[in-house]
């Protein structure tokens, strides 16, 4: 067991305690009796892999250890690490010995089209048994005279992003494409083309699939750029995305998440964190896609340009343009969905951040407009499909100006609720940045509430407690809740608690729960004279 609790001085025990040096040594022994060499492969490292410090590190010790492990065994061994260029590229900039210590022993492999063909005509030979030397011969041996020759291979090669994998999933999925149209040994140029459009519909799906509970819209928003071009402005994006925002037959939980998220240039970067597009990097002259080690934070502003992944066009019936050979070689691709830690965490952070910002508002006057700015974008999460058109002073030259005013969809239950049952339609939202509420607070509520405004409405104050308090507050509701109007008392406590539920996708329907819940307290209790809480010495209003 090792010694002591301290994470670094167990990481540092690790050696000794393993006895790594011993072992190295049995293996010396072993390797010189055997007057054999040994041969170490190391691959998949990027199973798991997160682009941050941690996994960087954890793969740049790997390669160290490698390397002190082929420095003791000397001749007798020879270990081989497989790294993806972005991971690579990622230890290359990490290291800071890495120039010093690993340049040198780098290879980088690069796959031209003549590599490839290469490669492909072996595997050809391999798994149809054809006896040619001529690898042009090879290939023209299995595609129809139109795809013939190089130029012919080349044009299957536009369909990929001219790596080995890439291309034999291309050629694999036209051959099965081929036999179902009983061409056994014959591929037309239109087998390629389904495949590539087959194999980019899957993996769409795959996209939607994997982040569908945690990026709730995610279908909706990438099928938005359907049949348009590969490439567009950062502008052509936000307006792509409001329209899918505004669009009245989204789900309630869609629409509540994609607000949670932000500004339409939020959900651009939250499109671009899951690898949908990627921005042109134009001091490189590159396109950047996420997870690629290059930069995984990188904002989004309006002079940038974006690109759906090539991956996708297929599937999403784009505009294609040819990508020149050198351009799409560096185009990140994986063929496994990897749902990137962050993702799951910016629904969080979102509402952590919102619910911090109201510990910065002080009471009083100075930070009241503060305060109302808050409670119109709590509302606007919290209720989002049921309450539309949310605005802050709609009425600021009248002479009673109403704090927050929305529109009352009332299309399921608690908003349809007090739409029925108290005619309100246009819901109120006066806002306080103080603790006690009193008459002088419920009598301005009250000559609000006519016509569409119904005889319901909310105020919102900064008391500590939740409830109504025996004495002026108790007596100030019931005075007004006698004369048929209803005026419901609302604590920023409360919102912030609507908030952290919110956290969790599932919990979506919780503000509408809790305010059921206030409104049954209210005419139970409040109503009939009773408290949920004793009066106490709290702090005047400012």
């Amino acid at each position: 067991m090792l010694g002591t609790t301290n994470p670094e001085e167990r990481i540092a025990d690790l050696s000794s305690f393993l006895k790594l040096n011993d072992i190295t040594e049995e293996v010396i022994k072993l390797t010189q009796s055997q007057s054999k060499k040994l041969i170490i492969l190391i691959d998949r490292l990027d199973e798991g892999y997160e682009p941050d410090t941690i996994g960087v590190g954890i793969v740049d010790g790997i390669i160290y250890g490698t390397d002190e492990l082929r420095n003791a065994l000397g001749e007798n061994l020879r270990a081989i690490v497989f790294l993806r260029d972005n991971i690579f590229r990622g230890v290359q900039t990490e290291d800071l010995d890495f120039s010093r210590n690993l340049e040198s022993q780098v290879l980088r492999l690069h796959w031209d089209p003549e590599e490839l063909f290469f490669m492909v005509c072996k595997r050809i030979r391999a798994a149809l048994n054809i006896e040619v030397e001529s690898d042009i011969k090879v290939w023209n041996a299995i595609t129809s005279a139109e795809l013939h020759g190089r130029e012919g291979f080349k044009r299957c090669l536009r369909l990929t992003l001219y790596r080995p994998r890439d291309v034999i999933a291309l050629l694999n999925a036209a051959i099965e494409q081929a036999r179902r149209q009983k061409r056994e040994k014959t591929l037309i140029e239109n087998d390629f083309h389904e495949s590539a459009k087959q194999i980019s519909v899957i993996r769409f799906d795959d996209l939607s699939k994997e982040y569908a509970s945690i990026f709730l819209g995610v279908s909706q928003l990438t099928t938005a750029f359907a049949n348009g071009p590969t490439k567009f402005s950062v502008d052509f994006a936000i307006q792509t995305i409001k329209r899918i925002r505004d669009n009245p037959t989204l789900d309630a939980d869609v629409l509540q998440h994609l607000i949670i998220l932000g500004t339409e240039i939020d959900i651009a970067k939250e499109l671009y964190g899951i690898g949908f597009f990627g921005m042109l990097d134009k001091q490189n002259s590159t396109w950047v896609f996420s997870h690629d080690g290059k930069r995984a934070n990188k904002n989004i502003s309006i002079g940038d340009s974006l690109m759906v992944h090539p991956c996708y066009w297929s599937a999403l019936n784009l505009q294609k343009d040819d990508l020149e050979q050198g351009i799409a070689e560096q185009i990140f691709d994986d063929y496994e969905i990897t749902i990137h830690s962050l993702t799951t965490e910016q629904r969080s952070a979102k509402l952590g951040q919102l619910i911090s910002e109201l510990g910065n508002l002080s009471l009083g006057q100075d930070d009241a407009s503060g305060f109302e700015g808050w409670c119109k974008r709590v509302i606007e999460i919290a209720f989002a499909k049921e309450l539309t058109n949310i605005e802050l002073h709609p009425n600021k030259n009248a002479a009673q100006r109403r704090d927050i005013v929305a529109t009352n969809q009332g299309i399921n239950g608690f908003w349809k609720r007090i739409r029925e049952d108290y005619s309100t339609r246009q819901v109120i939202f006066e806002v306080k940045n103080f603790e006690i509420i009193g008459v002088e607070e419920y009598r301005q509520m009250n000559g609000y509430l006519s016509k569409e405004y119904g005889k319901l409405g909310f105020i919102i104050c900064r008391d500590k407690q939740p409830g109504l308090t025996k004495g002026r507050e108790l007596e100030a509701f019931r005075e007004f809740y006698l004369q048929d109007k209803l005026i419901i008392k609302i604590t920023a406590n409360s919102l912030t608690s609507i908030l952290s539920k919110l956290r969790s996708p599932t919990k979506k329907d919780f503000g509408d729960e809790v305010l059921d819940k206030l409104l049954d307290d209210h005419i139970r209790l409040y109503s009939t004279g009773q408290s949920t809480k004793k009066s106490t010495n709290r702090r005047k209003k400012i």
